[in-house]
């Protein structure tokens, strides 16, 4: 069962997480990362690489963030620093 590939290796295969898989592959291409790649990947390896997957999305979202706020503060002629949001907004 070398072959498998990473939609083969899912549970059960269903088309339901055929989908969910393209559809999140899909959006870490758009982020610029790597696809969620299974193939390979032992049982109880599955956690940490699902970690490591949300952390990277993680970190290009804050990055992204860090990118819109200095264009916005820029367009509107303020300093970045002031458009910082608080924790509870």
């Amino acid at each position: 069962m070398g072959n498998e590939t990473d939609v083969e290796t899912m549970s059960s295969g269903s088309n339901e997480e055929m989908s969910l898989k393209h559809d999140l592959d899909t959006s870490f291409e758009e982020m610029g990362l790597s696809q969620v790649k299974l193939r390979g990947v032992a049982s109880h390896s599955k956690v940490t690489l699902g970690k490591r997957k949300l952390q990277q999305f993680h970190n290009k979202l804050k990055d992204q963030e860090t990118t819109i706020q200095k264009r916005v503060a820029k367009v509107i002629d303020v300093m970045s620093e002031d458009l910082e949001l608080s924790k509870n907004s």
